[in-house]
């Protein structure tokens, strides 16, 4: 729970700062959308999206574009912030810069391998980078 009260108070001062914040994840969309929707967190993402597609599984770079080119994002202010290699992938493939959290699935070794803009030990070191 505590974790939880951060990552919500997290967003609500990225949302505050008009931080535009997209919830990319390899559920599927409709799954995506009823977690943030439980948990009260869908009032600070201005989009989530899933991946319903089986091929683009991971890497996503392919939905990450998307969202660049969607919501007209400047690539070189536009920060991918994830706790796989995959994610590092994928911003390195849509020209931005990548952040991964420390505490995530793998390990800070294997995301240290691919080389991200940023890493990140804490919640609270995210807002020294955005």
């Amino acid at each position: 729970i505590k974790e939880f009260a951060g990552i919500s108070e997290m967003l609500q001062l990225l949302h505050n700062k008009k931080k535009n914040i997209f919830v990319i994840s390899s559920n599927e969309t409709a799954v995506v959308t009823r977690q943030l929707d439980y948990l009260g967190l869908n009032r600070f993402i201005k989009d989530a999206l899933g991946l319903n597609i089986k091929e683009l599984r991971k890497p996503h770079y392919k939905i990450l574009q998307s969202i660049i080119q969607n919501n007209h994002l400047n690539q070189g202010r536009t920060v991918y912030i994830g706790d796989t290699t995959h994610d590092v992938k994928s911003a390195s493939l849509s020209d931005i810069r990548s952040c991964v959290v420390t505490w995530g699935v793998q390990s800070a070794h294997d995301l240290l391998q691919e080389n991200p803009y940023y890493v990140v030990n804490e919640p609270e070191e995210i807002f020294t980078i955005i």
